[in-house]
């Protein structure tokens, strides 16, 4: 399972070193090609996405283009 360290201007850091967009994150969430994350994380995500103001009309934007991607090509490291 996947831990949050952070969530700063809108990219999500992970304890192992790894980072996404946060909106990268939820289109392969939609797919179910996320990493598994504690209910905490995903209120975390939640509340980062209110913040920004991203709603599901953006995630939308992003999804159909992922839907092949492999979400490992996409994560960066810290």
């Amino acid at each position: 399972m996947f831990k949050i360290d952070k969530i700063e201007n809108e990219n999500i850091y992970f304890t192992n070193g790894k980072n996404i967009w946060i909106l990268y994150f939820k289109g392969f969430d939609y797919w179910g090609k996320s990493p598994k994350l504690s209910i905490e994380d995903s209120m975390k995500i939640g509340n980062a996405m209110r913040e920004i103001g991203y709603g599901d009309s953006d995630v939308d934007e992003y999804r159909e283009e992922l839907r092949d991607e492999n979400p490992n090509d996409l994560y960066g490291n810290n």
